[in-house]
């Protein structure tokens, strides 16, 4: 929610795609997950958030194993600890483009960026980590995430009181001192 205030054109467009959603009659009163996961700008939201601010700010270590492994042409002989930091990661200007710090959920969209290049974004993608260490709760996550951030949205207005995001990372990263006014909507 925190990207989507600090970039109020595009809290604009969400409303509006779920908004819209309601009045076609694509969505239900409460949403399900399933009509969550037809709305792209929705689903962009939750990528993009994920993208900017994972879970976990150290890195996820693994061991080679025997043999030794081959990493973008360079061997890493067993027993060497390799790593990779989500949130270094999910700012690669290779992958991301040249604002991976900036939230343009646009990047998401499949009318805006090419196959090839979304299949790339996603394989780089990684807040739950990856293969067999996937964190347990990225399901349950997503659905919570596909569930409540559009009720949220189209019952209230949110005012951003904090400046500027602030973090305390103690192996989960956490939102520090961030202030939101809500307001209920008219219904």
């Amino acid at each position: 929610m925190y990207y989507l205030l600090k970039e109020p054109h595009t809290f604009a467009k969400l409303r509006a795609e779920i908004f819209d959603a309601m009045a076609s009659g694509e969505v239900s009163n409460p949403i399900t997950f399933d009509q969550a996961q037809k709305l792209p700008y929705l689903q962009a939201a939750i990528k993009e958030g994920m993208r900017l601010h994972p879970a976990t700010g150290l890195p996820m270590w693994r061991v080679v194993p025997k043999g030794g492994v081959m990493i973008l042409g360079t061997f890493f002989p067993e027993g060497s600890m390799v790593e990779i930091n989500t949130w270094v990661a999910h700012r690669n200007t290779n992958i991301f483009g040249p604002d991976p710090a900036r939230c343009r959920l646009e990047r998401w969209l499949p009318d805006k960026t090419a196959p090839e290049k979304l299949a790339e974004m996603e394989r780089y993608h990684i807040p739950f980590g990856a293969g067999t260490r996937t964190c347990l709760g990225k399901n349950i996550s997503i659905l919570e995430m596909s569930k409540v951030i559009p009720e949220l949205v189209r019952r209230y207005d949110f005012e951003l009181l904090s400046e500027e995001m602030r973090y305390t990372n103690r192996w989960f990263v956490k939102q520090k001192d961030l202030r939101v006014r809500l307001r209920r909507l008219a219904q």
